[in-house]
């Protein structure tokens, strides 16, 4: 069995887009057409070394439409159609799948590989429960398709009619005249591979004259027949002297009792004659291939209930291949210059991360236990049916996605349940900060049991434990007896020490128990917490002297694209110089030499504090004011001088409220940004960046400023802020409400404005180093732009949805809908029933492992 080459024509392609764009030039012919109520799947397996943007193989299918369809434009001669295969975008091969109507949509996710087998089938109709049937993709492995799908087209089938299923293969690939396209017909090199198991019927192609052209082509397509190159050759070489030869080749992939005959057609029919001895007849499925290479204009969005997927605006048609950036384990992408933009990847893939989270998500009990049991190798807590329960009725979303509970908690399955007890009851009068407990005991309902605050703190922190413990009132019923703790304060205080943590996880993951009584040797400081292998272990530290410079000056532009790994200060070492949550204690504390399991309001990844639901926000950020009527494009923050105490004996100047104010409030000196490219730009290199002068941009595009008076200083510190820096009124959500764009940077701990300020309608940028409860539970570049605790990405990303000080090259298309979607988040994501389900899932883990 030889190899066929296929030559097919550039900018080909089928997709349609408002308010004119309607394609459908790319070459193809039917491969079966029956009655929709007789189709029931098609598969197909695609593979090629994809160079080019869009660059696409797959299955194509058409189907049955007519005028009055629920869109009520579509005319008789526009066909509705369904694509799925593999698409070239964002430098890798993704899964791609467009349905069009009136007008397409279109929806991508990553693959690891350059081959991919999918199946598009047809669901049953309920008629019990009234439901009609919908068109599905799913992808195959091993011979088994995927037990979700990857796309659902519900109207395919409201209306019954003729169904047509598809495929071709084509590329863009021209060629300088017919001899040039003869010479590239050699075999093994772009290879498309049809799922081709046994034939039956008779194989066709047929060829046919496409339009001249002086682009030069690239290697045809190569796909496995069961015919000689040699005749097939022969067939096309007079045709293709006057100009570029296109053959396309049809195969049916309909699943018995439906056989599959297509004529090859050409006008040597000697040649036909004696093709047919080589063609053999196709069975079981067959399959149809087609490849279409198209430089769409402008962008491509898919929205569902929960997020908008962007594609970024189209480049003008240029022959661009980009090259990669780097993404780091340690959470950061860092920019080669010769690629495009990374935004653009960046949000592409994070589009693509919750599109998957959100499709993979337990939709049964069942398949809960096995996703719970699949990740953490134990089973569920008791009383598990009854949470599953609470998330139905209450329409939890993502309900596997607590992932941020079991890593917390994991460590104490490896300790025995007597041990934990009294652990816990030697913490409650001998803990090193004051801590409050709360609990359910004698069937009385759920309250503060004990309140170790200083008395003239405890009135106060009671009644925020009090609206932490109403989240429980729901289920209280349904929870045995049981006791916790909790530091009602900012910040975490269980420093990790990692030797400990990892042999409690190793013991647990083993089913066996650790002797608390024999720890491993005594450390010191922030370090403790990080592995011995890391940058800051491996580095030796010198927290009394300055900042050392060379942690700060990066070699080269970053982005993150893990959000919670750029927290790290094990991998970042320059954290513990520039977060008051490190500056304040210099190297750091010493670790405790037993595990101690308590609830904190805030965590870092160096602390081991199990996080609660913090208490509730500062009420509703009013949602009225529209994207388009925000208009104020600065950049605003506006808040109190905390973070950590300011004394002269004090590193204040390096945390992270002084450091932003100050670097968007100078008027010295350059900062180099990354230009944001213009319309037409998107493929361009983006370079190393340009100088742009403070004195022009930071007055003119930020609106950062401390508001009020100076708090957490002491005597002539208080004078030195107040002379420093510009104090400015207060902002009420009124007037912040005008904003496009705001920052939300850490205080004394975990910032408790960043619910609101989500859903604001604006978007939000921000950087922290605490992460959050809903961590597992939300998508940066997806609701949010994560920043670099050390600011260094604070301009690039800013201007790249904002566009310079003239506003060109702006993405504001992009950055409403960040802002919108970051908005419906805290809608569907941050309600006091996802808040009551987060802790109706942490507490009973919690009291298993100390044996209640």
């Amino acid at each position: 069995m030889s190899s066929l080459q296929v030559k097919v024509a550039a900018t080909t392609d089928y997709w349609r887009k408002p308010p004119v764009i309607d394609v459908s030039d790319a070459p193809i012919s039917a491969a079966r057409t029956l009655l929709s109520t007789d189709f029931h799947r098609a598969r197909v397996t695609v593979s090629a070394p994809w160079t080019r943007l869009y660059d696409q193989g797959g299955l194509l299918v058409f189907l049955p439409t007519s005028v009055g369809n629920t869109f009520g434009k579509i005319e008789p001669t526009k066909r509705c159609w369904l694509k799925a295969g593999i698409e070239l975008c964002g430098g890798r091969p993704n899964l791609s799948a467009v349905a069009a109507r009136e007008w397409a949509d279109w929806s991508l996710n990553p693959l690891s590989g350059d081959s991919v087998t999918i199946e598009i089938a047809r669901e049953p109709v309920d008629s019990e429960k009234g439901l009609g049937s919908s068109l599905l993709v799913y992808t195959v492995e091993n011979g088994e398709r995927s037990l979700l799908p990857v796309r659902e087209v519900t109207w395919a089938f409201e209306h019954e009619g003729e169904i047509t299923v598809d495929g071709a293969l084509w590329d863009s690939v021209v060629f300088k005249n017919a001899e040039h396209a003869q010479s590239c017909l050699v075999p093994s090199q772009r290879s498309f591979k049809g799922h081709l198991p046994s034939y039956s019927g008779d194989f066709a192609g047929e060829m046919h004259s496409r339009r001249k052209s002086s682009t030069v082509g690239r290697p045809g397509i190569s796909l496995k027949t069961p015919f000689s190159e040699s005749d097939a050759s022969k067939d096309y070489d007079d045709e293709s002297k006057s100009s570029l030869t296109v053959l396309r080749v049809w195969l049916a992939n309909i699943l018995p009792p439906f056989g599959s005959s297509v004529r090859l057609r050409n006008k040597n029919k000697a040649a036909l004659k004696r093709r047919k001895n080589f063609i053999l007849l196709l069975l079981s499925s067959a399959c149809a291939l087609f490849f279409w290479t198209h430089l769409r204009s402008p962008a491509k969005v898919r929205e569902n209930s929960l997020f908008t997927q962007t594609e970024i605006p189209e480049p003008s048609r240029q022959n661009v291949r980009a090259a990669p950036h780097v993404y780091r384990p340690d959470g950061l992408l860092e920019v080669n210059p010769n690629g495009t933009h990374p935004i653009f990847d960046l949000i592409t893939k994070a589009e693509s991360a919750w599109a998957r989270k959100l499709r993979r998500a337990s939709a049964t009990f069942q398949e809960a236990i096995e996703e719970y049991v699949r990740r953490y190798h134990r089973p569920p807590p008791k009383g598990f049916d009854k949470w599953w329960e609470y998330v139905q009725e209450n329409k939890v979303q993502l309900p596997d996605e607590y992932d941020v509970i079991h890593d917390r908690l994991e460590p104490f399955w490896g300790i025995r349940p007597s041990d934990i007890r009294r652990v816990m009851a030697d913490w409650e009068d001998h803990s090193d900060i004051p801590v409050m407990v709360f609990g359910k005991s004698e069937g009385r309902p759920i309250r503060i049991l004990k309140n170790g605050m200083p008395e003239a703190e405890a009135t106060t922190f009671a009644q925020g434990l009090r609206q932490r413990l109403n989240f429980l009132l729901d289920i209280e019923e349904n929870l045995p007896d049981f006791r916790a703790i909790i530091s009602p304060g900012d910040t975490p205080n269980l420093l990790a020490d990692y030797e400990l943590l990892e042999e409690a996880r190793e013991a647990a993951r083993k089913g066996t128990f650790i002797d608390v009584d024999a720890p491993p040797p005594m450390k010191h400081g922030w370090i403790s917490a990080c592995k011995p292998d890391s940058p800051a272990r491996k580095r030796v530290l010198d927290f009394y002297a300055p900042v050392p410079v060379d942690l700060l000056r990066k070699k080269k532009k970053t982005f993150v694209h893990d959000h919670v790994k750029s927290m790290d200060p094990c991998n970042h070492p320059a954290h513990l110089f520039i977060n008051g949550q490190f500056l304040s204690h210099y190297e750091g504390p010493s670790p405790h030499r037993v595990l101690v399991p308590q609830f904190s309001s805030s965590t870092t990844l160096l602390h081991y504090d199990v996080l609660p639901i913090p208490p509730p926000g500062w009420g509703e950020e009013r949602r009225d004011i529209a994207w388009e009527r925000k208009y104020d494009e600065r950049l605003q923050w506006r808040g109190l001088n905390t973070g950590m105490i300011c004394t002269p004996n004090t590193r204040w100047r390096q945390s992270q409220r002084f450091r932003l104010v100050d670097l968007t409030s100078s008027v010295e000196g350059d900062v180099t940004v990354l230009r944001p490219p213009r319309q037409g730009e998107e493929l361009n290199q983006v370079g190393e960046g340009e100088k742009w002068s403070k004195a022009r941009i930071n007055p003119a595009m930020l609106d950062i400023a401390f508001s009020g008076n100076p708090v957490q200083c002491e005597g002539e510190t208080c004078e030195e802020l107040r002379a420093k820096f510009d104090w400015r009124k207060r902002m009420d959500t009124e007037e912040s409400s005008r904003y496009k764009y705001i920052i939300d940077v850490d205080g004394n701990g975990w910032s408790s404005r960043f619910k609101r300020l989500m859903g604001s309608n604006s978007l939000i940028f921000k950087s922290t180093v605490y992460p959050e409860w809903f961590a597992d539970r939300i998508q940066p570049w997806v609701h949010y732009i994560p920043i670099s605790i050390d600011y260094s990405d604070l301009y690039d990303a800013f201007v790249f949805f904002r566009g310079d000080i003239t506003g060109s090259g702006n993405h504001d298309e992009l950055a409403k809908r960040i802002a919108l979607a970051g908005s419906k988040w805290t809608d569907t994501f941050w309600r006091d029933e996802d808040a009551t389900a987060y802790m109706y899932r942490s507490v009973p883990s919690f009291f298993t492992i100390n044996g209640a």
